[in-house]
């Protein structure tokens, strides 16, 4: 993507950056504006029609899936950035480490496969699922 006459970001510096800000909830803020202006324009109409936002601009249908004991992603900032989004659904795994899908959880796997292929989330009220 280009980002200034003669300079383009590649994939795995934007990854690079995206990890690092998404570490410290300080830097959200500015990772959010980030985002925003790389994205701004017809393409972010289209990824919050593609992503379910209300008129608004909140997402209305989401999931976000994180380890309890994750040392990378502590389950609080988790909970905060599924906050930030508005409503969907918080997939929590009770399990250590960093990641969760496809990582012998049958049950994420369950709720991951159904929102990637039909997008469908978890049934009822709660906006928090455990996994054991």
């Amino acid at each position: 993507m280009p980002v200034r006459p003669g300079a383009r970001l590649t994939r795995a510096a934007a990854e690079v950056a995206m990890i690092s800000a998404l570490a410290e909830p300080e830097r959200w803020p500015a990772l959010a504006s980030a985002i925003g202006k790389a994205v701004g324009g017809p393409l972010l109409g289209l990824s919050g029609f593609l992503l379910g936002r209300d008129e608004a601009g909140a997402f209305t249908n989401f999931l976000v899936v994180g380890n309890a004991f994750d040392p990378e992603a502590p389950l609080d900032s988790v909970r905060q950035v599924a906050g930030l989004l508005g409503s969907g659904r918080l997939i929590v795994a009770d399990r250590d480490g960093h990641g969760s899908y496809g990582t012998g959880s049958s049950c994420v796997d369950a709720h991951v496969d159904a929102y990637l292929l039909d997008g469908t989330l978890p049934p009822g009220p709660a906006r928090e699922v455990r996994c054991r």
